[in-house]
């Protein structure tokens, strides 16, 4: 859903989405209340504990942040019939072997497979993104971040996402998408 320019998740899409960000405000809270009495002094943050806890609740709202631009949808103006869009979009999608998740007239939300080799212990790179694209009038929104359903570990981002906008904004420059998916059909 879009709202604001934004891609709108859904609750447990926003646990899975912000994890990272979750796990160290949790820990920032722990370290913050170690120390903490109902009389607050002013020597509470003197402790070591509560100074490494509003160092990591520091980096929590920096993770927070940089994740809820990532959100934000890019948009362009687009320089070709809709139509002609779409078909070019269905050549791509099918020579990425892409899948298309869901289609209606002014969106389209795409999924994709990535090999993603697993890591050590919880870090993994990714095994799929989710490509939105919207429409309105003329103008192009598109975003492509980490498919919550196969992404379940720390991903490690190694450029699906940069590589996957890269494509869908210069389909209306690419001639080449038309005839692969005429030559298959």
């Amino acid at each position: 859903m879009i709202v604001r320019n934004k891609i709108e998740l859904s609750f447990r899409e926003k646990l899975k989405y912000y994890r990272v960000s979750i796990g160290f405000c949790t820990i920032a809270i722990f370290c913050l209340f170690t120390n903490f009495s109902f009389n607050l002094s002013p020597n509470y943050f003197t402790y070591t504990s509560s100074k490494i806890g509003l160092i990591i609740l520091g980096i929590a709202l920096i993770i927070y942040i940089k994740l809820n631009q990532k959100l934000k949808f890019k948009k362009k103006k687009l320089n070709l019939d809709k139509t002609l869009f779409l078909k070019k979009l269905n050549a791509l999608t099918k020579k990425h072997s892409w899948e298309i998740h869901s289609q209606n007239e002014y969106s389209i939300i795409l999924k994709t497979n990535s090999n993603g080799a697993n890591g050590r212990f919880f870090l993994s790179k990714s095994y799929g993104e989710i490509i939105y694209i919207f429409f309105d009038q003329q103008i192009l929104y598109y975003r492509s971040i980490f498919d919550f359903d196969k992404n379940l570990q720390i991903t490690i981002p190694t450029g699906e996402n940069i590589f996957n906008e890269k494509l869908i904004s210069t389909l209306d420059k690419v001639e080449s998408y038309i005839h692969i998916y005429e030559e298959k059909n």
